[in-house]
């Protein structure tokens, strides 16, 4: 839920959090605009002692990215700024 938090208000400077969701599967956790499976932001996984956060690229493919700590998800704000904006034009 941290890390869900954490997205929403990287990118309250283009869309309202309320629009953008959790949603929770077995395998991983996805962030989506309006609660669309067309739409999503991010993915969180959670491993034993890793995390990765995989941002939806415009093709729809994953770039993995190892993070040390949830914090440090911040300093992809430009990039997860960037997809809901690309959303938000097309």
């Amino acid at each position: 839920m941290e890390a869900f938090e954490l997205v929403q208000n990287l990118v309250a400077e283009v869309v309202p959090p309320e629009r953008v969701v959790l949603k929770d599967t077995q395998n991983y956790c996805g962030v989506l605009l309006d609660n669309n499976v067309r739409r999503p932001i991010c993915r969180f996984y959670f491993g034993r002692d890793k995390y990765q956060l995989r941002p939806i690229n415009e093709d729809k493919t994953e770039t993995r990215l190892e993070l040390s700590a949830i914090e440090s998800i911040a300093q992809y704000a430009d990039e997860l700024k960037a997809i809901v904006t690309r959303y938000l034009e097309g």
